[in-house]
């Protein structure tokens, strides 16, 4: 998935990331993508308290759609902004 993320990036595609994980974890997050060497444009992550399953509370949060049914650990969503 890095190496993905890294061509897409690098070939001008913004590279928009969401997390569960919760914004009071922001800086080790991005300390963590910065060690696997992951480029990207955006971190979105969910808002301390929210307590909500992932892929519903980060699609409210980013205005986008739904995609899926969460429960999953990871997920890749490609569209043009």
């Amino acid at each position: 998935m890095v190496r993905l993320c890294n061509i897409l990036y690098e070939s001008g595609i913004k590279i928009l990331l969401c997390s569960g994980r919760r914004e009071q974890d922001q800086s080790e997050t991005v300390e963590w993508l910065a060690q696997q060497g992951v480029n990207y444009n955006e971190l979105v992550l969910r808002r301390d308290g929210d307590r909500r399953r992932g892929c519903r509370a980060l699609s409210r949060q980013t205005g986008g759609p739904r995609q899926g049914r969460g429960g999953g650990k990871s997920g890749l969503s490609f569209g043009s902004v």
